[in-house]
C-alpha cells in the first residue's frame, strides 16, 4: 500500500513531467498507516506482505500452501531415489545369481575371440546354396535336418 508521502511525492512527479495533464486521484490508493508504521514486532507492513512472522521474529517468505507443495515434492524425490536404489541392488543381485548358477561362465566370456562363434551356437541358419568351409561334408549331413511334407490323399 501506498502511504501519503509517497503520493505527494508522486503528485510532485506528476506535475513536474506531465504540466498539460491534471493530476489523478490517488485517495482510493492511500492506506490509513501513520508516516512511519511498525507492528508490535517491530517489522513494517510492507515488509510482512501478510505472510507473518514466525515465533522467533523471523519474517515469512513461504505460503502455508507452497511449504506444502516443497515438502510434497522433495517426499517425491526421497521415494524415487530409493526406488531408483532398489531397483539397482536387485538387478546387481540377479546378475550375481544369475553368475552363480553357471559357474565359469565369465570365464568362456573372457577366453572367447569376437570372431570365434563358441561352442555355445544355438540354431544358427542354414541355407541351402552356400557351402560352411568351416564344417567337414560329413559334419553337415549329421547336423542337417530335413522337413517332411504332409501327405495329401487325392479324393
Amino acid at each position: 500500500m501506498i502511504t501519503q508521502s509517497e503520493v505527494s511525492q508522486l503528485r510532485e512527479f506528476h506535475a513536474q513531467h506531465f504540466p498539460q495533464q491534471r493530476v489523478p486521484s490517488l485517495t482510493g490508493w492511500v492506506e490509513q498507516f501513520p508516516a512511519n508504521p511498525q507492528t508490535e514486532s517491530g517489522h513494517s507492513p510492507e515488509e510482512s506482505a501478510g505472510l507473518g512472522y514466525y515465533s522467533d521474529g523471523t519474517r515469512r517468505t513461504l505460503t502455508d500452501e507452497q511449504i506444502k507443495m516443497f515438502r510434497h515434492s522433495e517426499i517425491q524425490r526421497l521415494l524415487n531415489e530409493r526406488s531408483t536404489i532398489k531397483e539397482k541392488e536387485e538387478r546387481q543381485k540377479r546378475r550375481i545369481d544369475r553368475e552363480q548358477t553357471s559357474p565359469g561362465a565369465l570365464d568362456r566370456k573372457k577366453h572367447q575371440h569376437n570372431d570365434d562363434p563358441g561352442p555355445n551356437v544355438v540354431d544358427t541358419l542354414l541355407y541351402d546354396d552356400v557351402e560352411d568351409s568351416l564344417e567337414t561334408p560329413k559334419a553337415l549331413e549329421a547336423t542337417r535336418r530335413t522337413f517332411l511334407w504332409p501327405q495329401l490323399r487325392d479324393s
